[in-house]
C-alpha cells in the first residue's frame, strides 16, 4: 500500500545487517516546463540490500513557489501537493537488485518559478520508515525564457609575472524568466577554464558577479588574454549550459621593482671601536625586474665615525651626515638575499643608523622606504640578574602552569637581555620574547602564559631559569649569566573522607520515639534526623565531639569520635528529659510533650493550657 510521509529533515540512515536498502537508480526531468503544464518524469529505485520493504517517495520542497500536481502509479491520481506540505510514497517488496518505479509518472507545476523537487529512496524497518538515498531536482515553470549577458567586466590593464590575476565579470539575465546563470572564463594560453555558477535562479534583470581571482590564476611572463563566456544553466545543471553571450579581455605584462627591507639587526650595545655585527634582508617585493639599492647612513648629529662593510666588501669610513651605498642589478620579482657585515664606532654615544632602500628608474634613484636602528656605545658593561620568579610551589597533575620572572640589569652599561625557562620533564625550553633593552636598574617581566601549553604532569617538575645578553631574536648570540633552579611539587589528592552514622531517639520517661528532624552537629558539619531519626554525616579524617541537641525539655548529648579515612563510625543517642521536667517541676506546655505518659505519683502542672 501507498504510504504517506509528514515533511521531516532528510537524513541518511546507517542499514542494519540483512536489511533492505533503496537507493535511487535512475530519474529523468525536464530542466524548464510551463505553468500548469502536464510532463512526463522518471524516478527508479533499486534494493541493495536483502529481501524486504523499500520506500519511493516524491517531496515538494518548502522552497517550492507553488503547489504541484502528480500522478504516479494507480494510487496517486491527480494529487496536489502544498510546498513543504509532504511526501507521497510507495512501500514495495522488492528482492536483493531488483528495481521498481511507478507508471504513469506525470506531474505539473501550478506557479511561475523554480520548484525544488526531493526524490527519496528507503527501506522499511521494524515497521518504521529509513531513509537511505535522496537528491534534490529543480525544475523552472514559466513561460518566458532567460536570457544571461555580460553586463560589466573590470579588469587591471597590467599585472606583473607572478601575480594573482583578477578582476570581476557582472552578468544580468536580460530574458523574462528566472533560471540560474553560468560564466566560464578560459585561459587562451594553456587552455585552462573555470566556472562559476549562481548561488540561486537569477530573476529577470537581477545579476550575478564573479571574482575571477578564486581560479587561483598566476599572470604569465607574458601578455595574458582570457575568453569569457555567459550563458543559462536550466535548473543549476551545468551539463546543459547554453551560452547566450561572450566576450574577450586581454592583461598586459607589466609592473616595476620595488625595494623591502625584510629584516635587519644592528648588535648593541658594543665599546668603541669594537667591530660588531649587522645584518639585512633585502627582497624584489614589486612586479618587474629590475634594479634595487640599499643605503646605510650615519645619521647627523651622531657622536662620531662609523666604519661599515658588508659582505666581503670594503670598510667605508663614514663621519656624521654620510652614507654607503650598495647595488643589487637585474632583480627578479620575489629576488631575496640576507648579507651579514660589520660595523665600528669611533666614540661613547647613541648612534643612529639609518637604513634607506629603493630601486633605480634609469639614472635616478626612487626610494621605496627606511628604517631606523638606535645604537648604544659604551665601555661599561651590562650584566643581567634574575630579580624575581612567581611560579607555583605546587600543581595537580594536569594543571596548566603560569607565572612570571623578571630580570635586571645590575651591570653598569645599557645591554640587551633575555631568559631561558627550561622544564625538564616535559622537555620544553620556552624563550623570554623579544629581547629587552635595558638601562643599568632597570627591570623586565616576561610572562608565562596558558599560550604556551606548560601541562602539569604527573609527578614533580624541575624548572631551570637562565638569564644572559642576548640581541638576536633567535637567541644565537646568548650569554648566560644568572641562573636559578626549583620544582614544582605534584599537590597530593585529598584524602577520601569519612562517615559518621546513628540513630537518634527520644525518651520521654519510659517511652521511646525516633527523633525525626533532630540537628547532629560535629565540629562545623551539620545534618538533620530522618523520619527514623537515623542520620549521616560525611567528615574529613579526624576528631569529632558529635553533639545533639534537640532543645528544652530535652537534655544536651554528646560523644567524641574518631574518623579514619573511608571508614564508618556509629554514634547513637538516646536523649532523656531534662532533671527539672522529670521530677515535677512546674512545666510550660509539657502535656503538649508527653501526651499521656505521665509516671505514676509525678505531678506536672500546666501553665497556659485551656
Amino acid at each position: 500500500m501507498p504510504r504517506y510521509l509528514m515533511p521531516r529533515e532528510a537524513t541518511l540512515a546507517r542499514p542494519m545487517q540483512n536489511t533492505p536498502v533503496g537507493k535511487i537508480s535512475l530519474y529523468d526531468f525536464p530542466s524548464r516546463v510551463g505553468v500548469g503544464e502536464k510532463f512526463s518524469f522518471r524516478f527508479q529505485i533499486r534494493n541493495e540490500g536483502a529481501d524486504g520493504g523499500c520506500l519511493i517517495a516524491i517531496c515538494n520542497d518548502a522552497s517550492s513557489p507553488g503547489t504541484l500536481t502528480l500522478w504516479w502509479g494507480w494510487y496517486w491520481q491527480n494529487t496536489e501537493m502544498e510546498p513543504g506540505g509532504g511526501c507521497v510514497a510507495y512501500t514495495p517488496v522488492l528482492k536483493s537488485g531488483e528495481t521498481y518505479e511507478e507508471s504513469p509518472e506525470e506531474m505539473k507545476l501550478n506557479a511561475e518559478g523554480t520548484y525544488s523537487i526531493t526524490l527519496v529512496a528507503g527501506h522499511i524497518e521494524n515497521g518504521d520508515i529509513v531513509i537511505d538515498d535522496y537528491v534534490t531536482v529543480n525544475v523552472v515553470a514559466g513561460v518566458g525564457e532567460p536570457k544571461a549577458k555580460i553586463n560589466g567586466m573590470d579588469f587591471p590593464d597590467e599585472l606583473a609575472p607572478g601575480e594573482d590575476v583578477y578582476g570581476t565579470v557582472t552578468v544580468r539575465n536580460v530574458g523574462d524568466a528566472a533560471d540560474y546563470l553560468a560564466l566560464k572564463v578560459k585561459r587562451t594560453d594553456t587552455g585552462e577554464e573555470d566556472t562559476w555558477l549562481s548561488d540561486d535562479p537569477v530573476d529577470p534583470n537581477g545579476t550575478m558577479e564573479v571574482d575571477i581571482r578564486n581560479a587561483g590564476w598566476d599572470m604569465p611572463d607574458h601578455d595574458l588574454t582570457l575568453s569569457i563566456s555567459a550563458g543559462v544553466a536550466p535548473g543549476g545543471d551545468l551539463d546543459k549550459y547554453q551560452e547566450t553571450d561572450s566576450a574577450t579581455v586581454t592583461i598586459r605584462k607589466g609592473g616595476e621593482p620595488k625595494a623591502c627591507l625584510v629584516d635587519y639587526y644592528f648588535e648593541s650595545p658594543v665599546k668603541p671601536m669594537e667591530e660588531s655585527d649587522w645584518r639585512e634582508r633585502l627582497k624584489n617585493c614589486g612586479a618587474a625586474k629590475g634594479d634595487l639599492y640599499l643605503l646605510a647612513w650615519n645619521a647627523s648629529g651622531n657622536p662620531g665615525k662609523i666604519w661599515i662593510k658588508l659582505g666581503w666588501g670594503d670598510w667605508w669610513e663614514l663621519p656624521p651626515g654620510h652614507g654607503a651605498r650598495w647595488d643589487y642589478l637585474d632583480k627578479d620579482p620575489g629576488w631575496e638575499l640576507e648579507e651579514s657585515g660589520k660595523v665600528k664606532y669611533e666614540k661613547e654615544g647613541s648612534y643612529k643608523i639609518i637604513l634607506e632602500y629603493g630601486h633605480w628608474k634609469g639614472d635616478e634613484m626612487a626610494k621605496d622606504g627606511e628604517e631606523t636602528v638606535t645604537v648604544e656605545v659604551k665601555t661599561g658593561e651590562a650584566e643581567a640578574k634574575i630579580n624575581g620568579v612567581d611560579l607555583p610551589e605546587e600543581a595537580s597533575p594536569g594543571e596548566t602552569i603560569t607565572g612570571s620572572l623578571t630580570i635586571r640589569n645590575v651591570g653598569d652599561a645599557p645591554g640587551s637581555f633575555g631568559a631561558i625557562l627550561y622544564f625538564e620533564e616535559l622537555n620544553k625550553t620556552l624563550y623570554a620574547e623579544p629581547p629587552a633593552l635595558l638601562n643599568p636598574g632597570e627591570t623586565k617581566t616576561y610572562s608565562l602564559t596558558a599560550e604556551a601549553g606548560i601541562v602539569m604532569p604527573d609527578s614533580d617538575l624541575h624548572w631551570r631559569i637562565e638569564a644572559g645578553t642576548v640581541t638576536d631574536p633567535y637567541y644565537s648570540d646568548f650569554v648566560k649569566q644568572d641562573e636559578k633552579t626549583g620544582v614544582i611539587k605534584k599537590k597530593a589528592a585529598p584524602p577520601e573522607k569519612g562517615v559518621i552514622a546513628g540513630k537518634v531517639v527520644r525518651r520521654l520517661w519510659v517511652v521511646d520515639q525516633p527523633a525525626a528532624g533532630a540537628k547532629v552537629e560535629a565540629d562545623g558539619y551539620s545534618t538533620k534526623a530522618d523520619e527514623k531519626g537515623v542520620y549521616r554525616l560525611e567528615v574529613e579524617p579526624g576528631s569529632y565531639e558529635v553533639v545533639v541537641d534537640l532543645g528544652f525539655p530535652f537534655k544536651r548529648e554528646s560523644k567524641k569520635v574518631e574518623v579514619k579515612e573511608g571508614e564508618t563510625v556509629t554514634a547513637d543517642f538516646t536523649v532523656e528529659l531534662s532533671d527539672v521536667v522529670k521530677y515535677g517541676v512546674p512545666i510550660l506546655g509539657i502535656v503538649g510533650i508527653v501526651g499521656a505518659a505521665v509516671p505514676r505519683g509525678r505531678e506536672v502542672i500546666v501553665v497556659g493550657k485551656s
